[in-house]
């Protein structure tokens, strides 16, 4: 990645092996002993001032029980107990930092307590909400410790007041964040990829905006962020995607962050202005005192580190086979040194889903398919347009195969697909209509799906017709397992340009919204 490493290597199980940085420091992952896909240990070399983690050591379920002199407890279904960490950048030294946890069997932290600090946290075993907050008829906390929090009608944080000052937050369509602005204080509007990672920061000074940051990944995790005057901190990351040691271009040492499990700054909270910090997710930042009133922004929803818990309820739910997953508030099964969140919503092992951009989230690349559907070449013969869509595949770098591709399909059906939704008329006299169902299943279902243990399938849904004089009307259905994520109604006139267009898109915080409300004319734009 020029610029920022010089090269990359791999284990043969695909982890990365070495990242050697330009700034002449290399990081390196051992390989597990027994070539799974988890690490032996971290260190760095070239720097000023190196970290070393030490040797990972493992249970038979695969809870990380010791890094170097650092060790971790668990109970009987993997919850954490403790932990004992030593602060230093080398393994076994510096001050030692301790948490300690205790659960009741719904999955609720009951009690937190960190380097001797301890919080009780009382909570109803009707609800999995603590009982020293307040809690909206949705279920999302709106006051706690002195802070409240203020919700848009579709669930995302739109206010937060933290210890006196308040911050307000706008949203994508796509419920992303990309404007948080303070009264009094600077603004920052934020530049994302299809993914939701930061790629730019802004700053409003109350004078004029300015670049704050950029960030550069590798494999999808961070590897080195770019400052206004042009520097470069390299990030050298620890299992879980979190920034440990902080070196610049020439390889001093700017900081070195710890971590408690629950996900606290066990290393001073203040040391640097790095806003990248527990498993990669932004972390909020409010009084420069003290770090009690900061949150991490995980996308779908907002964590709180010093209770362990999500302000708000999981959309997702859990799973039959999992009951600790059926707590919609507690944070990553309570399993924090082994699990990571990446969008707020459901846990996944770092190994599995913090290397591989495929893996994560809704893939754009699916919208390849939307485009040949629309596509006027897709009329015609089925196996040529097989052939064609799987030619187009590959060249995007999509391995999988299209499991089923089925045309003649009864009309009545589509109501059976979407459990009697009704289909607004087409009007389609003197052509023909089509219909149709694309399954991708395999490592082309893994592209477009979220990360799991369990198979997944991924499912286009399509009537076309084609009126006689020679327009095009197109309902496309998408769905992951089942479950519809968005609805599209789209016409075209003879000429290829859409006229009319109605679309239904469920969030990630799973409520729908219409893009637009009512039937609505477009001016006419060319489809490329």
């Amino acid at each position: 990645m020029p610029g920022y490493a010089g090269s990359i290597s791999y284990h043969p199980n695909g982890m990365v092996h070495q990242v050697a940085h330009i700034n002449n420091v290399t990081y390196t992952q051992a390989n597990d002993p027994n070539a799974m896909r988890r690490p032996a240990s971290y260190a760095t070399s070239g720097a000023a001032i190196n970290w070393t983690s030490g040797t990972y050591a493992y249970d038979g379920a695969g809870n990380v029980t010791a890094i170097g002199a650092n060790t971790y407890t668990y109970d009987k279904v993997s919850r954490l107990i403790s932990a004992s960490q030593y602060a230093g950048t080398t393994a076994g030294t510096g001050a030692l930092k301790t948490q300690t946890a205790a659960y009741d069997v719904y999955g609720n932290l009951t009690s937190l307590t960190t380097d001797g600090a301890g919080l009780t946290l009382g909570t109803s075993t009707a609800t999995n909400r603590l009982t020293t907050a307040n809690y909206d008829a949705a279920g999302s906390m709106t006051a706690w410790n002195l802070n409240t929090y203020a919700y848009e009608p579709l669930g995302m944080t739109r206010r937060v007041n933290a210890s006196g000052v308040e911050y307000d937050h706008v949203y994508t369509a796509d419920d992303e964040r990309h404007w948080t602005f303070s009264p009094g204080n600077p603004s920052r509007f934020t530049v994302r990829d299809l993914d939701g990672k930061v790629l730019r920061e802004f700053k409003w000074d109350n004078v004029t905006w300015v670049v704050e940051r950029d960030y550069v990944y590798r494999d999808g995790t961070l590897l080195a962020a770019v400052l206004p005057t042009g520097a470069v901190h390299h990030l050298h990351p620890d299992h879980l995607g979190s920034p440990r040691l902080i070196t610049t271009t020439g390889g001093a040492y700017v900081a070195y962050h710890l971590y408690h499990p629950y996900g606290a700054e066990a290393t001073a909270f203040n040391q640097d202005t790095e806003r990248m910090k527990f498993t990669g997710h932004e972390r909020d930042l409010g009084l420069t005192s003290s770090a009690a009133d900061d949150l991490d922004y995980m996308h779908a929803r907002y964590y709180n580190m010093q209770i362990g818990k999500f302000l708000a309820f999981d959309p997702v739910g859990g799973s039959l086979r999992r009951p600790q997953s059926w707590n919609r508030y507690s944070y990553v099964l309570s399993n924090p040194l082994n699990l990571v969140d990446l969008f707020g919503l459901f846990p996944c092992g770092p190994w599995q889903c913090h290397h591989s951009v495929t893996v994560i989230g809704r893939h754009p690349r699916w919208d390849i398919l939307t485009y040949f559907l629309e596509s006027r070449l897709f009329f015609g013969d089925a196996r040529q347009r097989m052939a064609l869509l799987q030619n187009r595949l590959n060249r995007f770098g999509l391995d999988g195969v299209l499991a089923r591709y089925d045309q003649a399909l009864a009309g009545n059906e589509w109501a059976m697909w979407e459990l009697g939704m009704e289909i607004p008329g087409i009007e389609s006299v003197g052509g023909p209509v089509e219909w149709g169902i694309l399954v991708a299943t395999g490592s082309l279902a893994a592209s477009f799906s979220r990360p799991t243990v369990e198979p997944i399938t991924k499912q286009l849904l399509w009537r076309k017709a084609l009126g006689s004089d020679g327009g095009r009307s197109l309902h496309i259905i998408e769905r992951v397992e089942g479950k519809a994520i968005s609805r599209v109604h789209r016409v075209f006139d003879k000429n290829g340009r859409l006229i009319h267009q109605h679309q239904t898109h469920i969030g990630r915080h799973g409520t729908e919204r219409a893009f637009p409300s009512e039937w609505v004319e477009y001016p006419p734009i060319d489809i490329p």
